[in-house]
């Protein structure tokens, strides 16, 4: 997937360079999440472990500093005012979290720069969120146990650190940082009211999984491998 991906993008390129574009283009890659993939013996996304939830992000182009490692922590909230900035469009960035990646690539290191995110979906039972500041990730679970690791020494957060009394202090700072930000007990309040409410429009549960039956929200496999599938399966 990855080799497809780069041989995608390098057609964009090559076409781009091809029309006199590239020197006064900016590119940004990157994606919307990652995938367990097996590690913790999770298959899915749905969690805030590194490998689910971290992104690929390059950059390049006009302002972009060639063969530079950026440490600061960046999220996808950042890309919106990094378009709207290089394109000079109109917007009220005052009013939106993020920040000009392009911005961010020119500045010093800010490791101290905190990135938010949050989780709610497909049966989760309750709402998660998670801060990034420096070398240490806190995720905070409405009606479980917070986890907090440390990334530097710990890349493959296989050591939760939230009950160790030597970082009692480093766990009080990082969810008052996250309750400064947010309410995440009324988030998930609210979160879950909403996803009742959209239940109740479409019938209720039965009804919504007695149409999951019928409805294919996915790219069906050509219609032979689908009959031999079917073959196999009998």
């Amino acid at each position: 997937l990855c080799s497809f991906m780069d041989a995608m993008v390098g057609q964009v390129l090559k076409t781009l360079e091809s029309i006199g574009g590239f020197g006064n283009t900016r590119v940004i890659y990157t994606s919307d999440h990652g995938d367990n993939a097996g590690a913790r013996g999770l298959w899915g996304k749905s969690n805030h472990y590194e490998e689910a939830s971290g992104v690929p992000l390059i950059l390049a182009g006009a302002d972009v500093p060639a063969r530079w490692l950026c440490h600061t922590p960046a999220s996808l909230v950042d890309i919106y005012p990094s378009v709207v900035a290089a394109t000079a469009a109109e917007s009220n960035l005052a009013s939106l979290p993020g920040e000009s990646l392009f911005e961010l690539a020119n500045k010093e290191d800010n490791p101290d720069r905190v990135v938010f995110s949050e989780y709610h979906a497909t049966k989760s039972p309750s709402g998660s969120f998670m801060i990034r500041k420096s070398r240490y990730k806190f995720i905070y679970y409405v009606g479980f146990e917070p986890e907090l690791f440390d990334l530097e020494a710990d890349p493959e957060e296989e050591h939760d650190l939230s009950k160790d009394p030597l970082y009692v202090d480093v766990r009080r700072d990082y969810e008052a940082i996250l309750r400064a930000m947010i309410d995440p007990e009324e988030i998930d309040r609210r979160a879950k009211e909403a996803q009742k409410q959209l239940v109740e429009s479409y019938g209720g549960a039965e009804e919504v999984y007695a149409n999951l039956v019928t409805t294919k929200n996915y790219t069906p496999v050509p219609a032979a491998l689908d009959a031999s599938l079917r073959n196999e399966a009998e």
